[in-house]
Order: C-alpha cells, then structure tokens, then sequence
C-alpha cells in the first residue's frame, strides 16, 4: 500500500522505466512528478527520452502554469494574468516539457525591434538540467524570425542563480530599477542581449 508522496513518486518511477505507462493513481504534484522525473534521468534509461520539448503554449496550459507558479514563485502570477497575457498579440509564451509534464516556461513580449521577457520559470526539482537555457534560445530563435534585434529582462538582485544563467546566454547589464519589486522594495537589474549575437556565439540553427 502507498503511504506517503514519496511512494507514489517512486511508484510513478517505476511504472515510467517498466511498463511506460504511469499508474492508475491521483495525479501527484507537480513538484513531485517533476522529481520523478529528475530521479529517471539519473539512470539515463535510453528508452525514456527526457529531452527538452519547447513549443509553444496557450490558453490550454494555464492551469499547469498557476499550479507552478503558486508552488514556485515569491509573487506568483494568477490565471487571470495568464488569460490577459494570452491575449495580447505582441506576447508569446514557450514551454518546456521532459517526458510530456510541463518543467518550465518563458513569457515575452516584442515590442517593434526588441522584447522583453516577463516571465522565466523553472520547476526548482529539474534546475541545472540545462531547462532555462533551451527556454531563452527558443526565446532568440523566436525572435530572429520576426527580425527581432534585442532581448531584455529584469532579475532580483539577490537571484545570483538567474543571473548566472543569463551571464551564460550573453545578457548584460544596462542598468538598475530601484525598488522595483514592491514587495520587499528589492532592487532589479536590467540585462539585455543581442539576438544576432546570442545565437551566433551558442551556434543556434534558426532555419
């Protein structure tokens, strides 16, 4: 008999490598099917293709999206901003996805030749997996399609990892938002990148 999340979650496992299948069970949180799936890749079964999938979201995924935002996010956005955003014809939002479940995504929006992204999330069970870097160059490849030429975004002073994996891709700093984040009055820091620049240096394909 199950008793605890972490039985489900290795249940789950087991029934991923085995049968391929996932078990008759209540769906689990995100957090844990996320976990899951980071434990499958530890044994880099070649028959369970845990690769990034980006494509493009809509309206379909706002319940995944405010389940990971309420789990994940210091001021979470709400599906009424998901269904606003969604809306808005300069807005995109790209998700990925390792083994169907939804582990991360990226909102933007372009405003003539540049954009800016809003919104970047990772699930924290699958980080370091390499998610936030295919996000941004989907992001860019997106962008170099519709002549786009840069590429902005505004992070936490204190989020050093984030801002880690925007140094990676390329980004710079051009400046600081005092108090932007009302909510504890932190400061941000703006970054920008060259798209032309980003996917010639990462060696993207665009075609």
């Amino acid at each position: 008999m199950l008793r605890t999340q972490e039985d489900l979650t290795f249940a789950l496992l087991a029934s991923f490598l085995v049968k391929k299948t996932p078990p008759s069970t209540s769906p689990l949180p995100v957090s844990s099917r996320c976990y899951t799936l980071f434990v499958a890749a530890s044994f880099k079964e070649s028959e369970f293709n845990l690769t990034p999938v980006v494509c493009r979201l809509g309206t379909a995924a706002i319940p995944q999206l405010t389940q990971i935002e309420q789990a994940h996010q210091p001021v979470p956005w709400s599906e009424k901003l998901f269904l606003d955003e969604f809306a808005q014809s300069n807005s995109l939002t790209y998700g990925a996805r390792m083994a169907g479940e939804l582990c991360g995504y990226v909102v933007f929006r372009i405003f003539q030749d540049e954009a800016h992204i809003l919104n970047l999330c990772v699930v924290p069970e699958v980080r370091r997996c390499g998610i936030g870097t295919v996000l941004i160059e989907e992001t860019c490849r997106a962008l170099h399609r519709v002549a786009v030429k840069w590429c902005s975004l505004e992070v936490r002073v204190s989020n050093l990892r984030a801002q880690k994996l925007y140094e990676k891709c390329g980004f710079h700093e051009v400046g600081r938002r005092r108090g932007y984040y009302q909510e504890n009055n932190e400061d941000a820091l703006i970054l920008k990148v060259s798209v032309q620049d980003l996917i010639d240096e990462r060696g993207i394909e665009y075609v």
